[in-house]
């Protein structure tokens, strides 16, 4: 329940109500999903440090969880394209093995995508050609498939 209404006061725009609410759903029932959501809205509020530390604990119970390994490498992308392109790489790692194992869905292939994408613009950036093609070629490939 507290969950849902972090939810709404996110759609509201009423931040710190929202931090109230998924901390008191972290409090009932912790675990990835709700320790991504008080961090994805620390993130909102520039409070980068406690977003950060939200994330890293969030992938503790569940190193699979994608959506916080991908939000936790679009944060350290601030700082460290060198450290968010590995994070980048460990989680797109973590959905093929889950997507090879058919334990992951759609929301998966989605954050896959996404992690692909920032992970070749980041690369580029960095000038780490390989690493840029590698993520441009399964793009390209994804485009490419029935």
């Amino acid at each position: 329940f507290a969950y849902n209404l972090g939810v709404i006061a996110v759609q509201r725009g009423a931040y710190q109500e929202a931090v109230q609410q998924f901390s008191r759903a972290v409090r009932q029932k912790p675990g990835p999903d709700t320790l991504t959501a008080l961090a994805n809205v620390h993130r909102l509020l520039d409070e980068d440090d406690e977003a950060e530390r939200l994330y890293r604990l969030a992938l503790e119970f569940d190193r699979g969880y994608h959506e916080a390994g991908f939000q936790l490498a679009r944060l350290v992308a601030r700082r460290s394209k060198a450290e968010a392109i590995e994070l980048l790489q460990g989680n797109i790692a973590v959905i093929d093995a889950r997507l090879g194992q058919g334990l992951a869905g759609v929301d998966a292939a989605v954050i896959l995508v996404k992690s692909l994408k920032a992970l070749s613009g980041l690369a580029e950036a960095a000038g780490q050609q390989a690493i840029h093609q590698e993520a441009q070629q399964r793009l390209d490939a994804m485009d490419s498939s029935p």
